[in-house]
């Protein structure tokens, strides 16, 4: 039971087709997930839209910067490189920038340990 967030590929065995020995065929699945980052786990995960042909070959992929995303930061280093976005529109389509934060993202801060001799500890 349960549900997968992050796109993975999956594989059949060989399989004979039709009636020759030196005919097979490997089935290859892909699941795309989920459109937008659902948990802190899919922090800088690349979300996407794929446009399949007439023959469910894919065409194009086109990333998606939809929904509250996720971000880690490990020390103060890292959180101030994080930058606010400091615009009211909607979402863009396109290419994700993981540094831009935008209202209603999540941004987690871990920081170090400091012992008392003031040296972080793990």
């Amino acid at each position: 039971s349960g549900h997968f967030h992050k796109p993975h590929l999956v594989q059949s065995p060989k399989t004979r087709e039709h009636s020759s020995d030196d005919d097979t065929v490997t089935t290859t699945i892909e699941y795309l997930g989920s459109p937008y980052q659902v948990s802190l786990a899919e922090a800088e995960q690349e979300k996407q839209l794929v446009l399949l042909d007439a023959d469910w070959k894919c065409e194009k992929r086109i990333r998606l910067n939809i929904g509250r995303r996720h971000f880690k930061a490990y020390g103060v280093d890292e959180f101030l490189q994080l930058q606010l976005e400091h615009s009211s529109s909607l979402p863009q389509m396109g290419p994700v920038d993981h540094t831009i934060v935008k209202r209603g993202d999540r941004v987690v801060l871990t920081v170090p340990k400091q012992g008392r001799d003031g040296n972080a500890s793990e």
